[in-house]
């Protein structure tokens, strides 16, 4: 719904996923990027028919009389004034007022003007024209203005229509019903192809500056790090089976195992277990990933997606503990209904008697609130929304001009972008944005918060635990760990942070004294 929502987004959509075709995408957080673009392409082409319609309306009246100009004016300054959002208050209220003042001169000429153009002799006894139009220019300025007006509302009434009948649930979920499926090019159908390719791939590809863009904004990364030493009784680590070495996929599958159980109620079988149904932890995604440099790729139809591409990466990354190929496992909770993802990536290597965790947490906002407002507004019932869009066509008139003829030279500037960028001859990039992350609000609610923080404390103290677990398992000593897992009064996870701020805590074993534990 965004994209026929607000058109810088839908902008932004086509410049990444289209026009530059060379982009890798970013991964695709409970949404399907393909058909977001689809949708962004039927959105530009309603606009851009409805611009070149109102411009026919502009052109023609010119043509017919100049008398336009006393509105086009001023409505390039209300339309300046509008990419200045803030700033351009003063530019705005300019234009308002000298967009007034012509109307009222229009209605003026239109209603009082004479029949004819007048003429008075000046002194040299030529004749020069007292006022410049007469009625009827009035007229033809005031009727391209009533047009107009009807113009926008139609086209207002048109994306209401888009929004209530093609991106309804029951029509949305049927391709064959959805209308800009059904538009398809040579060009369209090879983005489509690697974009489904790549948006869902454990194999994840990524900008250096970024690289987990697309997860949303970074709450917290951390390592910790603690030494390998044999508990007591245990007189030294050669004891130990050496048929199960220490080995980073030993303790990831202590961590997976850990992990999983998050999905079930800690009592079974109880009245209390039915209480938690609601629990998102209890739909807990969790699978591996291999983040890959883009370095020696030349174009994306070298990208390997394969499943056993996935699978020798996956090998080969748990174990050697890369720089720039690394290994995570990722755990995922899909909070109000896909609009609050919280991403958990998980990653422990053993290497010289060390065990060392790095844990990032990333947290996806819910969609803007206009898109959902505008998507509302939609379906009420069309007398309740008669009045608002006859305001909103009123009130967008005097700009529509000017911005229609924007959104030509846009969609020419887009032409050119396309022309110059698509067709492989750039080499592979990262991607620049994710179009999820275009689309959150700055800010999530309380409720949603605290989720996100729950949903992060609860991951990272069981997998503190776990590992904790898994050295008990080989007689290694823990109070290390212990040491640095704890904090000073007990109440929470006491890691090696780096400059990200931790928004929740969770308590689990170990973190709470005796007295409060139930």
């Amino acid at each position: 719904m965004g994209v026929y929502a607000d058109d810088a987004y839908r902008d932004a959509v086509l410049d990444e996923l289209y026009a530059h075709d060379q982009r890798v995408i970013a991964p695709s957080l409970g949404f399907d990027a393909a058909r977001v673009l689809a949708h962004a392409l039927r959105a530009w082409r309603i606009g851009l028919a409805w611009a070149t319609l109102v411009l026919a309306v502009w052109l023609v009246g010119f043509f017919l009389t100049d008398m336009l100009v006393l509105a086009l004016l001023p409505g390039c300054a209300l339309l300046a004034a509008r990419s200045r959002r803030g700033r351009g208050s003063v530019l705005r209220w300019t234009g308002r007022v000298t967009f007034g003042a012509g109307l009222w001169l229009v209605l003026y000429v239109a209603c009082f003007g004479p029949a004819q153009t007048s003429y008075s002799p000046d002194r040299y006894g030529d004749e020069s024209p007292v006022l410049p139009w007469n009625a009827m220019h009035g007229w033809i300025a005031l009727g391209c203005l009533v047009l107009t007006a009807y113009c926008v509302a139609l086209r207002q009434w048109h994306l209401d229509q888009v929004l209530r009948r093609d991106l309804a649930p029951e029509s949305f979920a049927d391709l064959a019903r959805d209308p800009a499926e059904h538009v398809v090019s040579a060009r369209l159908q090879w983005i489509r192809e690697r974009i489904g390719r790549e948006q869902h791939s454990p194999l994840i590809l990524y900008d250096m500056a970024d690289p987990f863009r697309g997860m949303g904004a970074l709450r917290e990364a951390w390592t910790l790090t603690v030494e390998l030493r044999p508990a007591s009784g245990a007189h030294s680590a050669a004891q130990l089976d050496p048929e199960e070495p220490v080995g980073n996929a030993w303790l990831l599958d202590h961590i997976k195992s850990q992990l999983t159980a998050l999905r079930y109620p800690a009592e079974h079988g109880s009245s209390k277990a039915a209480g938690v149904r609601l629990d998102r932890l209890r739909q807990v995604e969790i699978d591996e990933c291999v983040f890959l440099p883009l370095e020696g790729l030349r174009s994306r139809d070298q990208v390997p997606h394969s499943p056993g591409a996935f699978e020798e990466h996956r090998r080969a990354a748990v174990e050697e503990s890369g720089e720039a190929r690394r290994h995570f496992l990722r755990v995922r909770v899909g909070a109000w209904r896909e609009e609050v993802v919280t991403t958990v990536f998980v990653r422990a290597h053993t290497q010289g008697g060390m065990v060392t965790l790095e844990v990032v947490s990333c947290v996806l906002n819910p969609v803007r609130t206009e898109f959902r407002d505008a998507d509302r507004a939609a379906r009420l019932p069309e007398p309740a929304v008669l009045a608002g869009r006859t305001g909103r066509a009123l009130a967008r008139t005097p700009a529509i001009a000017g911005s229609a003829l924007v959104d030509v030279g846009r969609t020419v500037a887009w032409f050119l972008r396309v022309a110059v960028n698509g067709g492989g001859r750039r080499p592979i990039q990262g991607p620049a944005v994710s179009v999820r992350e275009l689309a959150t609000v700055r800010q999530a609610s309380m409720f949603q918060e605290l989720d996100a923080g729950r949903y992060i404390g609860t991951i990272r103290e069981r997998v503190v635990n776990a590992v904790r677990i898994a050295l008990l398992e080989r007689d290694w000593d823990t109070s290390e760990l212990d040491a640095r897992a704890l904090q000073l009064r007990g109440d929470g996870v006491l890691v090696e942070r780096s400059s990200v701020p931790v928004h929740g805590v969770a308590v689990g074993h170990g973190g709470l004294p005796p007295r409060s534990r139930a």
